[in-house]
């Protein structure tokens, strides 16, 4: 248990002891300067004064290395947990893609919105359609979850978004749900789209993003719209 708690919580202990080492370096280093004081007199020169002191700072200087340890082990265990992340989100995406592709190429259109609302329809929140005035239901498959907007929210969302990708040149999953005002995700920190291709020439591969809205219906005759997207956002969108 205690050893599975250690793996499962490494950086932030790390990041404890660091905070702590920097601590008792201050404090260890005052008791040392003080020891250091009671050795020397001021008519000692510079290298005199080196040489019976600094014995002295030992202990300080242990702790220091020992801080500026835990905080390089750390960022290691940092980037690595960020590199499984990114694997794993990487193997979720291609075989999400292979069964899009799949649904794609074998289904026709009556039949992929079908298979989409059975998916979906027993999901919708009914307390969401206390306000009818104008709002509509979305649902987005990124995040997997409902949100109330009227059609006027959703479409100033995309158009700021468009307008930001086309700008800058690239833009995270994160990015749209910040225009469409709901809670950023940690996977749309590593999913977008940007506008120039894998050699990072001018030749634009995903320009604009063209958001559909397909209207869904459950059992209770609820309905809502499914928030989809023509060209996916991929990973590592924003390595050039």
């Amino acid at each position: 248990m205690l050893k599975h708690l250690i793996r499962k919580d490494k950086q932030f202990l790390l990041n404890f002891a660091a905070v702590t080492g920097v601590c008792l370096t201050m404090v260890s280093t005052i008791k040392d300067t003080t020891k250091a004081c009671k050795l020397i007199t001021d008519d000692m020169a510079l290298k005199e004064k080196i040489k019976k002191t600094w014995k002295c700072y030992i202990p300080s200087g242990i702790i220091a290395l020992s801080t500026i340890l835990c905080i390089i082990y750390s960022d290691q265990v940092s980037m690595n947990e960020k590199i499984a992340l990114l694997n794993t989100l990487t193997t979720v995406q291609n075989k999400y893609k292979l069964l899009h592709e799949s649904v794609d190429e074998n289904c026709d259109e009556e039949t992929k919105t079908k298979i989409l609302n059975d998916t979906v329809k027993n999901k919708v929140p009914k307390d969401l359609y206390l306000e009818r005035t104008g709002k509509k239901i979305f649902w987005e498959e990124y995040t997997g979850k409902f949100f109330s907007r009227t059609i006027d929210e959703i479409l100033r969302a995309e158009h700021l978004f468009n307008k930001q990708l086309s700008i800058v040149g690239k833009a995270s999953l994160n990015d749209f749900y910040n225009c469409l005002g709901i809670p950023e995700t940690e996977d749309g920190e590593y999913l977008g789209w940007s506008v120039y291709n894998e050699c990072y020439i001018s030749a634009a591969t995903n320009p604009w993003v063209d958001f559909e809205h397909s209207k869904m219906e459950d059992d209770d005759g609820c309905e809502y719209y499914y928030l989809n997207y023509s060209n996916q956002p991929i990973m590592n969108y924003n390595m050039f």
